[in-house]
């Protein structure tokens, strides 16, 4: 997982966003394009793209950060968090990519559904399952502890305007919130299910990919967020903070499960 991450730090890329009616325009210079060009990396909704470069600019600043499952024994992290200073769209931001282990929930489900998943009764894992309550509640504290920006990040949602039907709608929307903090401290979000689905063109909402369908399909369930550096104030960016994650269903017998700080890997 880390090593996915790593292979980003430092090289330059172009980070799309397309607007949604119900997201901000997004914040900082970006540039209007028709369609995400190839290798790009894109955050995705409705009505229009806006690309911008991106590289990582302060590598001493990384942090990984892993939780364990309080009430599971489960041989790896719950939840792992990799975040990354960037430059993106003129601003200096903050990049938090948190990943849930596919012991828990992944971008599996109908017919193709991985093992873990019930195939005939009512706990197989279905599209719309996905696209309903899953969330993320994640809280971002300055280096006093001091909650900075606390909020929810949806997975996906109905938007018609979107080339699959569907996106995420981060903190504005679907089951997504700003609990407190400024909302417009937020340049971007996006969601890996969001991905497969509109920036790889694999429109799958019955059943996810079989084998020899959408090679670049991502099965882990992944929520990115960057926020503007100011968001942290004076006393600086502190650490990312999680009590919980969630999926309806999970791949367990608990839909919501407590996490606390553990090792990685």
């Amino acid at each position: 997982m880390r090593s996915e991450h790593l292979a980003l730090a430092g090289v330059l890329a172009t980070a799309c966003y397309q607007v949604d009616s119900q997201v901000p325009t997004p914040r900082g210079e970006w540039a209007s394009v028709d369609e995400p060009e190839e290798g790009a990396v894109c955050v995705t909704g409705e009505k229009g793209y806006f690309c911008s470069q991106m590289v990582e600019i302060d590598p001493g600043a990384r942090q990984d950060v892993c939780w364990a499952a309080r009430e599971l024994s489960e041989p790896s992290p719950a939840a792992e968090a990799f975040v990354t200073v960037e430059s993106i769209a003129g601003l200096r931001a903050h990049h938090v990519r948190v990943t849930f282990a596919t012991w828990f929930v992944d971008n599996t489900y109908g017919a193709n559904s991985s093992d873990g998943w019930g195939k005939t009764d009512r706990h197989v894992h279905q599209f719309d399952d996905l696209v309903g309550s899953d969330h993320l509640a994640l809280s971002l504290r300055d280096a006093a502890s001091a909650s900075a920006l606390d909020l929810r990040l949806d997975y996906l949602s109905s938007a018609p305007g979107a080339p699959s039907g569907f996106a995420s709608l981060g903190p504005f929307g679907g089951d997504g919130a700003v609990v407190s903090g400024p909302a417009d401290a937020v340049v971007a979000v996006r969601t890996s299910l969001d991905q497969n689905l509109n920036e790889r063109g694999c429109v799958f909402v019955d059943d996810s990919p079989g084998a020899g369908e959408c090679a670049s399909w991502e099965e882990h369930v992944v929520y990115e967020l960057w926020v503007e550096e100011s968001v942290f104030g004076a006393e600086g960016p502190g650490s990312v903070q999680m009590e919980s994650v969630h999926a309806s269903p999970s791949r367990t017998e608990r839909n919501s499960v407590t996490i606390e700080p553990g090792p990685c890997g």
